[in-house]
């Protein structure tokens, strides 16, 4: 769990939803990412009360370092990510730990929520496993079987220490990381089991897409070129230009027009694989009308993109 200066009553019922698990052989690690004192001090107040808790305070490196930090910690047979503004249902570790046999992950759904939610425990109701392939679809096409699940999100999820060996969060990127972790993850020839269970509570705190650019964000599209060039031979080449794509649109609606150097380095990026995404009869049609949009400009791209979120 990566804090930084979380408000007190978030991160007290983020942490509490840990402590009440019905599962009862985890550790916590919660890395503290130079928060101020008096979220610094909850932490080490979590960690006086139950053993199970551990607290690791470090110089601010980010939600990713802070990430790695935490995995370089972990002493378990499996690995689960919360945010330290949300909370997971009670029997959520136990129905995931019972539910990891035969496969190298298991992903579960979640309720997207405004409210702290100390919710009941989550009714499992069906289950689906996938190959590799499989898995990679529904991460670069975000189309699951069961709608609740965030394929790219790497909360909700219950990994395998040992899968994830030297693979690290990528400090260079602050856009798509989780993405890139789980797609390297993955593609360890990782067979993925989704659950039909909600017992991921994600807290809405205002929507992430309207966020500020930033010049970081723009690491992401050299890494995802680098994706690209190194699956250009591989059977998951189709979904992950769809995805790379769908990202790249992300960042260049966030892009203010004046910074024109990086709308064309965006730009160049996107018109280089968009034939491919349309012809990609699995391409999502938000996707495809973008791309076919940015023949009349991207700026056309831009107008559709304001007119729909109003």
């Amino acid at each position: 769990m990566p804090v930084y200066n979380t408000p007190s009553d978030l991160l007290d019922a983020a942490v509490k939803s840990i402590v009440s698990q019905t599962y009862e052989n985890w550790e916590l690690i919660i890395i503290d990412d130079a928060s101020e004192k008096i979220c610094a001090d909850l932490c080490d107040q979590f960690a006086e009360e139950d053993k199970r808790v551990q607290v690791s305070h470090i110089d601010n490196v980010g939600v990713s370092g802070a990430r790695n930090t935490g995995i370089n910690k972990c002493s378990g047979e499996y690995i689960a990510f919360i945010d330290s503004d949300d909370t997971m249902s009670p029997n959520a570790i136990e129905v995931m730990v019972a539910q990891i046999k035969g496969v190298n992950f298991v992903s579960c759904g979640c309720k997207h929520v405004h409210t702290i939610t100390n919710s009941k425990p989550a009714v499992l109701r069906g289950s689906e496993i996938k190959d590799r392939n499989g898995c990679i679809e529904y991460l670069c096409y975000m189309s699951p079987k069961y709608g609740h699940i965030e394929t790219n999100a790497i909360w909700g999820k219950l990994y395998r220490r040992c899968v994830i060996g030297d693979l690290r969060f990528d400090t260079d990127m602050i856009m798509a990381e989780d993405f890139k972790f789980n797609f390297d993850y993955v593609m360890k020839y990782s067979r993925g089991k989704y659950l039909d269970f909600e017992a991921y509570n994600y807290l809405e705190q205002g929507d992430s897409i309207s966020r500020a650019f930033k010049p970081q964000m723009m690491s992401a599209i050299d890494k995802l070129e680098e994706m690209i060039s190194e699956n250009e031979e591989s059977s998951v080449y189709d979904p992950l230009i769809s995805r790379c794509v769908n990202i790249a649109f992300t960042i260049l609606m966030m892009v203010p027009c004046e910074l024109k150097e990086e709308r064309r380095r965006i730009e160049k990026f996107i018109s280089s694989y968009r034939c491919q995404v349309i012809r990609n009869p699995q391409t999502k049609q938000k996707d495809r009308m973008a791309c076919l949009s940015s023949y009349f400009g991207f700026g056309t791209t831009k107008k559709i993109f304001e007119l729909s979120r109003r």
